[in-house]
């Protein structure tokens, strides 16, 4: 419980008590939680494993009634679709974490802020991007950005800091800190966007019946192609596995921004893997945060008389990743990531950006449609 509000600012004695309760949090657990659900969704995928009915009705059963056998048994592609789009929901939803408490301890560093953490994260800003501005600008008020950054996830009072497994360690911190914000980039391929569409109204069409193959040659004059051509050493397979297909206008819509669509490939594997080493990053920073609140609530001498302020919760550090992985070990430099195709032109008739593939290290190349399309039929042979 806490007293009546006396004012517009928090009092001291409530920001106190109201960070004990932020900082005795696990948000490890939750993340490690809620990717275990997740890995234990793909290794069931591939298992006929059709639930067995309760000898008798849980308390979901009497409260929806008849329709509980519909959530009870999903079909194995509808669990498949679920945990893809699920795995590429918590990757986003750990950066996003990491970079608003990020935001928060910077901001307060730099003398900024309210008395309580709990009640900075709650005020951060609703757009990333002002986000990521506030995180570049709080690093820029020093020129040592890493030095900066190890404090936030390594005790600042250590003095093993220049130890080369510490640096390495926080090293892969930082780097999963950059590709967090890489993330949250507006750049030529904005997953951030697909992240978006997803949360606020399910606003995307997550597939895994989509196949997109380049072939040298086309269907012939009967419109046929065969399948050894769609299997051979010049076909290429863009589009093989489970995607995220959603639409966008890139930039202020005011302007009016062209249409495009855009497509993912999604591997559940990979981006559970992404999210726990984000996660990880996040669950040091959150710690040492933590144990600066509860030392100086310990060794402070004006505590309020009657101040519930127990002894101080003992969060364990989560370790350093020493010699990572870091990002580009998760994944292969030219691994196709997405294609962004133009739907419509700018309001003003002036070209839309143009159709490109992305891969994973960051490189893009453009492609241009310039034949008719032609309808064809796969056929034996």
């Amino acid at each position: 419980m806490f007293p009546p509000p006396i004012g517009p600012e928090l009092a001291p004695d409530v920001a106190r008590r109201l960070d004990d309760i932020y900082f005795a949090a696990d948000p490890l657990g939750y993340f490690t939680a809620r990717i275990s659900s997740l890995l234990n969704g793909l290794i069931s995928e591939h298992v006929d494993d059709e639930p067995q009915p309760a000898s008798e009705p849980s308390q979901f059963d009497k409260l929806v009634g008849e329709v509980a056998k519909t959530y009870r048994s999903p079909t194995l592609q509808a669990r498949r679709l679920q945990t893809a789009i699920d795995a590429f929901a918590v990757r986003h939803h750990a950066a996003e974490t990491l970079l608003r408490l990020a935001y928060v301890l910077i901001r307060r560093r730099n003398g900024l802020g309210r008395p309580s953490v709990w009640a900075d994260v709650e005020a951060t800003p609703t757009a990333m991007g002002d986000v990521l501005k506030g995180i570049r600008e709080g690093f820029s008020i020093n020129a040592d950005r890493w030095e900066q950054f190890r404090d936030l996830v390594y005790p600042a009072d250590a003095t093993n800091r220049d130890d080369p497994n510490i640096i390495s360690g926080v090293t892969t911190f930082a780097e999963w800190f950059n590709f967090s914000i890489q993330l949250f980039e507006q750049g030529p391929l904005d997953v951030s966007a697909a992240h978006n569409k997803f949360k606020h109204g399910l606003g995307v069409r997550i597939r895994d019946d989509y196949l997109v193959t380049l072939v040298t040659g086309g269907p012939d004059e009967r419109g046929y192609i065969p399948q050894s051509a769609l299997k051979g050493d010049g076909a290429v397979n863009l589009f093989d596995r489970t995607v995220l297909q959603f639409l966008a206008t890139p930039g202020p819509r005011k302007q009016g921004s062209a249409l495009e669509s855009t497509t993912l490939r999604l591997s559940p594997d990979v981006l559970l893997a992404q999210a726990a080493l984000i996660a990880h990053t996040y669950a040091a920073m959150f710690c040492i945060a933590a144990k600066a609140h509860f030392n100086a609530r310990s060794n402070r001498h004006d505590v309020d008389a009657g101040d519930d302020c127990q002894e101080s919760p003992v969060l364990t550090y989560p370790g350093l990743l020493v010699n990572g992985p870091l990002p580009e070990h998760i994944t292969i430099g030219k691994a196709l990531v997405g294609m962004r195709q133009p739907l419509t032109q700018r309001q003003d008739r002036s070209d839309a950006r143009e159709a490109a593939l992305f891969y994973a290290d960051g490189s893009w190349q453009t492609f241009k449609v310039t034949g008719p399309a032609r309808t064809g039929r796969v056929v034996d042979g």
